[in-house]
Protein backbone atom coordinates (compact mmCIF):
# COMPACT_ATOMS: atom_id res chain seq x y z
CA UNK A 1 0.00 0.00 0.00
CA UNK A 2 2.70 1.98 0.57
CA UNK A 3 4.79 1.78 -2.21
CA UNK A 4 1.27 2.61 -4.55
CA UNK A 5 0.60 5.64 -2.63
CA UNK A 6 4.37 6.78 -3.27
CA UNK A 7 3.73 5.59 -6.58
CA UNK A 8 0.65 7.96 -6.76
CA UNK A 9 2.19 10.90 -5.00
CA UNK A 10 5.18 10.77 -7.53
CA UNK A 11 2.54 10.81 -10.42
CA UNK A 12 1.19 13.71 -8.79
CA UNK A 13 4.11 15.74 -8.80
CA UNK A 14 5.08 15.06 -12.08
CA UNK A 15 1.72 16.16 -13.15
CA UNK A 16 2.06 19.31 -11.05
CA UNK A 17 5.03 20.00 -12.48
CA UNK A 18 3.79 19.85 -15.55
CA UNK A 19 0.62 21.72 -14.98
CA UNK A 20 3.12 24.48 -13.39
CA UNK A 21 5.13 24.62 -16.62
CA UNK A 22 2.57 24.54 -19.03
CA UNK A 23 0.67 27.69 -17.16
CA UNK A 24 4.83 28.86 -17.49
CA UNK A 25 4.18 28.77 -21.03
CA UNK A 26 0.60 30.05 -21.37
CA UNK A 27 1.62 33.40 -19.17
CA UNK A 28 4.57 33.82 -21.95
CA UNK A 29 2.67 33.02 -25.09
CA UNK A 30 0.19 35.55 -23.51
CA UNK A 31 2.56 37.96 -22.99
CA UNK A 32 4.27 37.61 -26.35
CA UNK A 33 0.86 37.87 -28.18
CA UNK A 34 -0.09 41.44 -26.29
CA UNK A 35 3.12 42.51 -27.51
CA UNK A 36 2.21 41.39 -30.87
CA UNK A 37 -0.78 43.31 -30.73
CA UNK A 38 1.29 46.48 -29.28
CA UNK A 39 3.67 46.35 -31.82
CA UNK A 40 1.15 45.80 -34.86
CA UNK A 41 -0.41 49.26 -33.07
CA UNK A 42 2.31 51.21 -32.85
CA UNK A 43 3.77 50.66 -36.39
CA UNK A 44 0.22 51.55 -37.70
CA UNK A 45 0.37 54.61 -35.29
CA UNK A 46 4.05 55.74 -36.24
CA UNK A 47 3.08 55.80 -39.99
CA UNK A 48 1.19 59.12 -39.54
CA UNK A 49 4.26 61.50 -38.13
CA UNK A 50 6.47 59.67 -40.64
CA UNK A 51 4.47 59.41 -43.19
CA UNK A 52 3.64 63.65 -42.67
CA UNK A 53 7.54 64.46 -42.07
CA UNK A 54 8.52 62.43 -45.60
CA UNK A 55 5.55 63.93 -47.36
CA UNK A 56 6.77 67.51 -46.23
CA UNK A 57 10.17 66.96 -47.00
CA UNK A 58 9.51 66.37 -50.09
CA UNK A 59 7.42 69.82 -50.80
CA UNK A 60 10.04 71.54 -48.70
CA UNK A 61 12.76 69.59 -51.27
CA UNK A 62 10.17 70.92 -54.04
CA UNK A 63 9.91 74.16 -53.32
CA UNK A 64 13.61 74.47 -52.47
CA UNK A 65 14.22 73.27 -55.76
CA UNK A 66 11.44 75.59 -57.62
CA UNK A 67 13.03 78.64 -55.58
CA UNK A 68 16.76 77.55 -57.16
CA UNK A 69 15.24 77.76 -60.72
CA UNK A 70 13.46 81.11 -60.11
CA UNK A 71 17.43 82.19 -58.72
CA UNK A 72 18.83 80.71 -61.97
CA UNK A 73 16.73 82.31 -64.29
CA UNK A 74 17.35 85.54 -62.67
CA UNK A 75 13.45 86.04 -61.85
CA UNK A 76 13.84 86.17 -57.60
CA UNK A 77 11.98 88.48 -56.25
CA UNK A 78 11.47 89.03 -52.81
CA UNK A 79 8.20 88.38 -53.00
CA UNK A 80 9.34 85.01 -53.53
CA UNK A 81 11.69 84.59 -51.07
CA UNK A 82 9.39 85.78 -48.48
CA UNK A 83 6.77 82.80 -49.56
CA UNK A 84 9.10 80.46 -49.92
CA UNK A 85 10.48 81.38 -46.35
CA UNK A 86 7.32 81.59 -44.43
CA UNK A 87 6.47 77.72 -46.12
CA UNK A 88 9.85 76.40 -45.49
CA UNK A 89 9.56 77.60 -41.54
CA UNK A 90 6.10 76.23 -41.32
CA UNK A 91 7.15 72.92 -43.25
CA UNK A 92 10.42 72.51 -40.97
CA UNK A 93 8.03 73.17 -37.74
CA UNK A 94 5.74 69.92 -39.06
CA UNK A 95 8.89 68.08 -39.79
CA UNK A 96 10.15 68.48 -36.21
CA UNK A 97 6.78 67.91 -34.80
CA UNK A 98 5.96 64.79 -36.43
CA UNK A 99 9.50 63.32 -35.72
CA UNK A 100 9.00 64.23 -31.47
CA UNK A 101 5.97 62.52 -32.17
CA UNK A 102 7.47 59.25 -33.82
CA UNK A 103 10.24 59.44 -31.30
CA UNK A 104 7.67 59.88 -28.14
CA UNK A 105 5.84 56.46 -29.88
CA UNK A 106 9.11 54.93 -30.16
CA UNK A 107 10.56 55.45 -26.53
CA UNK A 108 6.59 54.48 -24.77
CA UNK A 109 6.54 51.19 -26.85
CA UNK A 110 10.18 50.01 -26.16
CA UNK A 111 9.88 50.83 -22.35
CA UNK A 112 6.49 49.11 -22.55
CA UNK A 113 8.10 46.03 -25.11
CA UNK A 114 11.16 45.66 -22.15
CA UNK A 115 8.69 45.33 -19.25
CA UNK A 116 6.37 43.36 -20.79
CA UNK A 117 8.95 40.61 -21.77
CA UNK A 118 11.40 40.92 -18.56
CA UNK A 119 10.37 39.69 -14.96
CA UNK A 120 13.51 42.23 -13.83
CA UNK A 121 12.79 44.86 -11.00
CA UNK A 122 13.51 48.37 -11.51
CA UNK A 123 12.96 51.81 -10.12
CA UNK A 124 10.25 53.76 -12.12
CA UNK A 125 7.74 56.61 -11.64
CA UNK A 126 4.31 55.27 -11.79
CA UNK A 127 2.37 58.10 -13.53
CA UNK A 128 5.24 57.63 -16.55
CA UNK A 129 4.93 54.05 -16.59
CA UNK A 130 1.17 54.20 -16.53
CA UNK A 131 1.04 56.98 -19.12
CA UNK A 132 3.49 54.74 -21.23
CA UNK A 133 1.58 51.83 -21.59
CA UNK A 134 -1.70 54.07 -21.70
CA UNK A 135 0.19 55.52 -24.96
CA UNK A 136 1.31 52.50 -26.37
CA UNK A 137 -2.18 50.79 -25.88
CA UNK A 138 -4.11 53.52 -27.92
CA UNK A 139 -3.45 52.61 -31.18
CA UNK A 140 -6.13 49.75 -30.27
CA UNK A 141 -8.93 51.80 -29.50
CA UNK A 142 -8.31 54.45 -31.56
CA UNK A 143 -11.47 54.05 -33.80
CA UNK A 144 -13.81 54.00 -30.56
CA UNK A 145 -15.50 57.17 -28.88
CA UNK A 146 -13.06 56.35 -25.74
CA UNK A 147 -10.76 59.11 -23.87
CA UNK A 148 -8.01 57.66 -21.21
CA UNK A 149 -7.30 60.26 -18.91
CA UNK A 150 -4.20 58.86 -16.25
CA UNK A 151 -4.84 60.78 -12.77
CA UNK A 152 -1.85 60.10 -11.05
CA UNK A 153 1.00 62.61 -9.46
CA UNK A 154 4.14 62.44 -10.59
CA UNK A 155 6.62 61.90 -8.97
CA UNK A 156 5.21 58.41 -6.94
CA UNK A 157 8.70 56.66 -7.32
CA UNK A 158 8.33 52.67 -7.11
CA UNK A 159 10.86 50.09 -7.04
CA UNK A 160 9.33 46.94 -8.06
CA UNK A 161 8.02 45.09 -11.47
CA UNK A 162 6.59 46.86 -14.16
CA UNK A 163 5.92 44.05 -16.19
CA UNK A 164 3.05 42.75 -14.57
CA UNK A 165 1.94 46.12 -13.67
CA UNK A 166 1.71 47.02 -17.52
CA UNK A 167 0.37 43.49 -18.24
CA UNK A 168 -2.81 44.58 -15.61
CA UNK A 169 -3.50 47.84 -17.35
CA UNK A 170 -3.31 45.75 -21.02
CA UNK A 171 -6.16 43.79 -19.25
CA UNK A 172 -8.12 46.36 -18.17
CA UNK A 173 -8.11 47.96 -21.63
CA UNK A 174 -8.66 45.40 -23.43
CA UNK A 175 -11.62 44.22 -20.74
CA UNK A 176 -13.50 47.08 -21.29
CA UNK A 177 -13.18 46.98 -24.72
CA UNK A 178 -15.03 43.42 -24.92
Amino acid sequence: LEGRVSDRTAELRATIERLQQTQADLVQADKLASLGTLVAGVAHELNTPIGNALVTASAMEDAARELEATMAAGEMRKSTLNVYLTDAVGMAELIGRSCRRAADLIHSFKQVAVDQTSEQRRHFDLSELVEDNVAALRPSFRDLPWVIHVNIPVGIACDSYPGPLGQVIYNIVHNAMD
